[in-house]
């Protein structure tokens, strides 16, 4: 089997993320760990095996036994980081958000195809179990016509000085924690028209949003609302439930983050204010075989892999990710002016002055 050489450049989360699913990916190779910290490289050299370690991006670049980056660095690095490597002839795998504006989305783009690279947002949750069939269940009428889908996801973010709390992110619970669910219902219900927002920092002395509730009106006429709170002192709640006319779909996981578990949501299927069916997918009984089958990371890569190996478009493309940002700026343009924003944004909006209104105003 064909290959595909690998470079991970940020060896913050990756290590939790991406590195342990080396062992069990067929069609790429973990060819070097990249970091501007020496010993984080190093140290995801030495425990996941990668053949080399970098600290400096342009030497990386230089390598030839690498064809594709997984770019795991802040979101505010992300379009700089892109264009250099798409200038290198690599193809990319870019970690949500995409980037923090439209005009960077822009930017990652047109470098990507001016240089004949693929550009693949990392949207792992498309390649989640869970996720796959719930899009199952709707595209195949259990649930009747999808009337809404509503979502929450909320945890504990300690402090005010953790690196994606500060202005320079340009967002966090919109931008980077709704790029998930925005992507989520974009592929369940459609391209999405108009955006309602309220955006604030619950937390003093923070820059960017902590709080975020979003409703976006798709193409179709359905509605699907989007709620973060880093203002949470439970343990970590993700919920999705998607409404019906047929059935609702609940899908929840609690004290556990979906990146490091390999548990299954708990997902219950409802009839007429009745549960009729427990869909919660089984985990196998060996820990191996339920990674191989089932881990979104491990899906990923195989997928940027295969589309790398064999010249594929992948199933979530640039597009996709821009999309998603834009769907998020709309929505502190929503927030910023208290009104609806109706799609496509026509440019980037100035959100460096909406931070600094917001964390002045809120602080």
């Amino acid at each position: 089997m064909a290959r595909a050489g690998i470079a991970i450049l940020g060896c913050e989360q990756s290590v939790a993320m991406y590195m342990p699913m080396f062992r069990y990916l067929d069609n790429g190779e973990f060819i070097a760990a990249a970091d501007i910290v020496k010993e984080k490289a190093e140290k995801a050299r030495d425990v996941y095996g990668a053949k080399r370690a970098y600290t400096d991006i342009d030497e990386m670049l230089l390598d030839a036994d690498i064809d594709g980056v997984i770019v795991a660095t802040p979101h505010y690095l992300h379009a700089e980081h892109v264009v250099k490597i798409a200038e290198a002839g690599k193809h990319v795998l870019c970690e949500k958000p995409m980037a923090r504006t439209i005009n960077e989305c822009d930017r990652m783009i047109d470098a990507c195809e001016r240089n004949r690279v693929i550009l693949m947002p990392a949207h792992m949750k498309r390649f989640n179990w869970c996720f796959q069939l719930a899009d199952r269940l709707i595209k195949d009428g259990t649930l009747g016509e999808i009337a809404q889908v509503r979502t929450q996801w909320d945890t504990y973010a300690q402090g005010t000085d953790a690196a994606y709390m500060k202005h320079r992110t340009l967002g966090l619970a919109c931008l980077g924690y709704g790029s998930h669910t925005i992507d989520l219902s974009r592929w369940w219900l459609g391209e999405v028209e108009t955006v309602s927002a309220e955006v604030s920092i619950g937390w003093k002395g923070r820059e960017v949003d902590d709080q975020s509730v979003m409703t976006l009106r798709h193409v179709d006429g359905q509605v699907s609302v989007h709620s973060v709170s880093l203002v949470f002192h439970k343990p970590l709640l993700e919920e999705y439930t998607i409404f019906g006319t047929e059935a609702t779909l609940q899908m929840r996981v609690e004290g556990l983050w979906s990146y490091t578990s390999p548990l299954p949501f708990d997902m219950k299927l409802y009839r007429r204010e009745r549960m009729v069916e427990d869909v919660t997918p089984k985990i196998l009984d060996n820990i191996d075989d339920t990674l191989t089958r089932t881990n979104h990371f491990l899906k990923e890569m195989e997928h940027f892999c295969d589309c790398i190996v064999n010249g594929k478009t992948p199933m979530i493309t640039g597009e996709d990710g821009r999309k998603a940002t834009e769907i998020s700026n709309a929505g502190y343009v929503s927030s910023w002016k208290k009104r609806k924003v109706i799609l496509p944004l026509r440019e980037s909006p100035d959100l460096e002055t909406f931070f600094n209104e917001l964390a002045g105003s809120e602080n």
